[in-house]
């Protein structure tokens, strides 16, 4: 479980916290039904989590504004996916991994 998407949020999603500004304007996107959505509202608790059914929709949901951090393996938060489907702000990665999941 790695995160990534607007550079003002990363860092909030990264280092489990929303108690400050402007972490407490975060909203993370993950794919329902995956480990991550219980590793996030277990190490961030009260964070608000939009969950969409399939990795594919995390996109336009970050896209449109609905989440500021999008949440999954390395690949699902890929800069290049972003880009391939329209985002054109500002993109940044944590550093951290919280999990990763078996192969």
């Amino acid at each position: 479980l790695v995160f990534a998407g607007h550079p003002d949020y990363v860092g909030c999603a990264d280092n489990l916290t929303i108690a400050e500004a402007p972490c407490q304007d975060l909203v993370i996107c993950a794919e329902d039904g995956t480990t991550h959505v219980d590793i996030i509202t277990r190490k961030i608790p009260g964070v608000k989590l939009i969950s969409v059914i399939e990795a594919a929709l995390m996109y336009p949901t970050f896209i449109q504004g609905t989440c500021n951090v999008i949440a999954g393996e390395q690949f699902d938060v890929s800069e290049k996916l972003v880009r391939d489907r329209g985002y054109l702000g500002d993109y940044a990665y944590g550093v951290n991994v919280h999990s990763k999941e078996p192969l």
